[in-house]
């Protein structure tokens, strides 16, 4: 095993940070980041891992690890950009960093904020 393997997460929170969107005011790992109290007024990237498992079998032994992270996203109420575009330029990001979108749900109203949300998986294979 080589010494830069990251945990998912972290890779994902890292390349979502690279990418410096404007329109994403804090990015968090877990929900347990989320400030109730500020989060009407400002996008949130709330990074999960849901899936970690070695793939591809062979003699034995495995020589891949595939992941999957949930991107939820919680926009500001006075959201005043694209919603659309500001998706698409998310998965695009993760697409050209050797991620794939697995699935993107729609568009749900968080029942403690009122904040439009979105929730997209990406799943990548790291190999080990």
């Amino acid at each position: 095993m080589t010494d830069d393997i990251v945990m998912p997460v972290v890779a994902a929170k890292r390349l979502l940070k690279s990418a410096n969107f404007e329109w994403i005011d804090k990015i968090v790992q877990t929900t347990a980041g989320l400030d109730n109290d500020d989060a009407k007024n400002q996008t949130t990237a709330v990074i999960s891992e849901v899936e970690s498992e070695p793939y591809e079998d062979a003699d034995n032994t495995f020589k891949n690890w595939t992941s999957v992270v949930e991107v939820q996203l919680f926009y500001a109420q006075n959201a005043d950009f694209n919603l659309m575009r500001a998706e698409v330029d998310l998965a695009r990001l993760f697409n050209n960093n050797d991620w794939q979108v697995a699935r993107s749900e729609g568009h749900d109203v968080d029942p403690d904020t009122n904040q439009v949300m979105k929730t997209f998986y990406f799943r990548r294979t790291f190999f080990v």
